[in-house]
């Protein structure tokens, strides 16, 4: 329903393609730290950054590793006209 306001299409078909993902603690932080608002090294709120994430891996992980679900969603249909 959301896309419909952007690109308004007839009958739209959606597809979800789930994967999961396991990561060490080094590949985790590592996706952290690819995001934009994420601080860089030497920034004064990065040691707490780190610290939160490492919070976050060690509740969830399980033998050094975490497990993420993700879901890529294809919605495929034919542009209305006007």
């Amino acid at each position: 329903p959301e896309l419909r306001r952007f690109l308004p299409v007839e009958e739209p078909q959606t597809f979800e393609f789930p994967v999961r993902v396991e990561e060490t603690w080094p590949a985790y932080l590592g996706g952290a730290r690819s995001a934009a608002a994420s601080p860089n090294p030497g920034d004064p709120n990065y040691d707490a950054f780190v610290e939160a994430r490492r919070t976050e891996f060690e509740a969830r992980a399980a033998d050094g590793l975490l497990s993420l679900d993700y879901a890529t969603m294809l919605v495929l249909g034919r542009r209305m006209a006007g």
